[in-house]
């Protein structure tokens, strides 16, 4: 695969999950922010369930 190739499609996939797309130099720094980026995705979604169950939790003892 050409080089230009894989950046672009680096850079769509930094698109598509939201990131904004750093200034690099090489095609491992596209890959190590993508790699940053799951990392966080993944962090807050387990921060998200968490706060559902504590909010579901204080719905159901109605102390809210």
């Amino acid at each position: 695969m050409e080089d230009s190739v894989l950046r672009n499609q680096l850079k769509d996939l930094i698109k598509d999950i939201g990131g904004i797309i750093p200034p690099a130099r090489t095609n491992q720094d596209y890959l190590n922010y993508l790699r940053v980026c799951i990392k966080y995705q993944g962090f807050d979604l387990e921060a998200t369930r968490r706060e559902k169950e504590v909010l579901e939790k204080i719905l159901k003892l109605g102390n809210f």
